[in-house]
């Protein structure tokens, strides 16, 4: 049986600890700061 791919169902997978924790401290000032809110919207907002 098939799967939907759904765009909002993307997760990353890290291994490394560092990255990963790199990762989530970008994303999170992507988040305080707006631009996440606005890539989501234009990419992802239905």
């Amino acid at each position: 049986m098939f799967t939907i791919a759904r765009p909002q169902d993307y997760r990353p997978v890290f291994r490394s600890a560092r990255v990963r924790d790199d990762f989530n401290a970008g994303l999170a000032q992507m988040k305080k700061s707006g631009r996440y809110k606005a890539i989501y919207d234009k990419y992802l907002k239905d």
